[in-house]
């Protein structure tokens, strides 16, 4: 299943997979540089969301 969750946006992820999967999770949003500008989620990796912004640094 992890393989499977790699391949697929965070944006696609649904609850059941944010819970069996915790450590995929982590390694993909532990330091976030992106978010997704339709639902907010973030990753480290531009990638993994369907709708990618950088994070700009607050002021």
């Amino acid at each position: 299943m992890a393989n499977k969750l790699k391949k697929k946006s965070l944006c696609k992820w649904d609850k059941d997979d944010v819970k069996t999967s915790w450590n995929e999770l982590y390694d993909l949003v532990g330091k976030s540089k992106f978010i997704c500008e339709r639902c907010l989620r973030s990753a480290s990796a531009k990638g993994m969301l369907c709708k990618p912004e950088k994070l700009a640094k607050p002021a």
